[in-house]
């Protein structure tokens, strides 16, 4: 019997229109939704040649990823491009958190304003 891994990633990336419900600025959603036309010009045929880069860029980072470990080399690329010890502020409760360490599952170690640490992931962030 043949063992095989998989993995299935799902991308969305609003390139000419945005879903109107989750744009207008009364919205409840949690985070407003945006699309690139409306902060740079785009052609019409950048949605293929975004969906194009991304299906070549995916398959050899997955390829460089089960080489390096693949938990070690995500948390290493990310706290690369993070601002350890800035403040954000988290979307849905306005609470203001201090991020202090991406742990190996992606999780990260914040501290809030009353001094205790927890565990959060990224998308709680604006």
């Amino acid at each position: 019997s043949r063992s095989e891994n998989w993995l299935l990633i799902g991308i969305g990336v609003n390139v000419q229109s945005c879903p109107q419900e989750f744009h207008d600025q009364e919205t409840t959603a949690p985070r407003m939704a945006t699309c690139l036309k409306e902060h740079t010009a785009v052609s019409s045929d950048f949605a293929l040649e975004l969906g194009m880069v991304l299906s070549q860029q995916i398959p050899e980072q997955i390829q460089q990823f089960s080489q390096d470990g693949f938990s070690s080399s995500i948390v290493d690329q990310w706290v690369s491009f993070a601002k350890l010890g800035e403040y954000y502020t988290i979307r849905t409760t306005g609470e203001i958190v201090q991020i202090i360490q991406l742990e190996a599952d992606g999780r990260m170690r914040v501290v809030g304003k009353d001094g205790k640490e927890r565990l959060l992931v990224s998308d709680y962030f604006v």
